[in-house]
């Protein structure tokens, strides 16, 4: 039983991918992904549109991705790129942007209730008996 699981799923692993991604898609997720990786990138969403932004001053560089249509443009300090994406590297895409803007928000979280804790034990002390 374990053995044709295993080979279920080594067949379901190796098989051959129907729509690989593109170098220019593998580019733009790299670029992506380092983008996020740095703490002075901003990331903004917009709340009516499928539309999310990376957006680094350091590098000044932004990243616009449009969800529907799965479209990505990438402007540096001189050029803009619109590169088509396929649903699968959008999605990767996608799913790497909500891990990293969840991951900074437990941080922000963390250091608010941090905060808060130490406001209510200062306003605690204050109290006189």
């Amino acid at each position: 039983m374990m053995r044709r699981i295993y080979v279920t799923l080594y067949k379901w692993v190796h098989k051959p991918i129907s729509n690989p991604i593109s170098r220019q898609e593998r580019y733009v997720i790299m670029t992506a992904l380092r983008l996020m990786k740095s703490k002075e990138t901003e990331f903004i969403l917009h709340p009516s549109k499928d539309r999310f932004y990376i957006q680094s001053d350091l590098n000044k560089m932004m990243l616009v991705i449009d969800k529907y249509p799965e479209n990505v443009t990438l402007v540096n300090h001189k050029y803009s790129y619109d590169i088509r994406f396929s649903t699968r590297a959008m999605n990767f895409l996608l799913d790497k942007f909500v891990e990293a803007t969840e991951c900074r928000r437990e941080i922000f979280e963390k250091s608010f209730m941090r905060n808060t804790e130490d406001s209510l034990q200062n306003i605690y002390q204050s109290v006189i008996l």
